[in-house]
C-alpha cells in the first residue's frame, strides 16, 4: 500500500467509527423497542456509516481522532447503553 492510499485509510477511522458506533446504539435500541431483524439494523449502520463519512471527509484527522475512541464501545461484546452513554461522554471530554 503505498502512502496516501494509507493516509486516506488512516483519514476515514474515525467518520467510520461515529458510523459504527450510532449504528450500533440505534440498532440495539430499535431491537428492544420495535423488535427489529438484523437486517434493519446491517441496513442502518451501512447507512449511518456512509452518512457519516460523507460529512465528515473534509475534516482532517487532528479534529477527529476523537472519534476514534467510540471503537471501544463498537467492540464491546454485550449491548449496554451505559457503556454506551460513558464512551460518548468520554469523547465529548476529550
Amino acid at each position: 500500500m503505498r502512502a496516501t492510499q494509507k493516509q486516506k485509510v488512516i483519514f476515514q477511522i474515525a467518520p467510520l467509527a461515529l458510523g459504527l458506533y450510532a449504528g450500533r446504539v440505534l440498532s440495539e435500541q430499535w431491537a428492544f423497542y420495535y423488535q427489529t431483524s438484523w437486517l434493519t439494523a446491517v441496513l442502518l449502520t451501512v447507512v449511518l456509516s456512509l452518512l457519516a463519512l460523507f460529512c465528515l471527509r473534509h475534516h482532517p484527522l487532528r479534529q477527529t481522532w476523537p472519534l476514534a475512541l467510540l471503537l471501544g464501545y463498537v467492540f464491546y461484546p454485550h449491548p449496554d447503553p451505559q457503556i454506551a452513554g460513558l464512551v460518548a461522554l468520554l469523547v465529548t471530554a476529550v
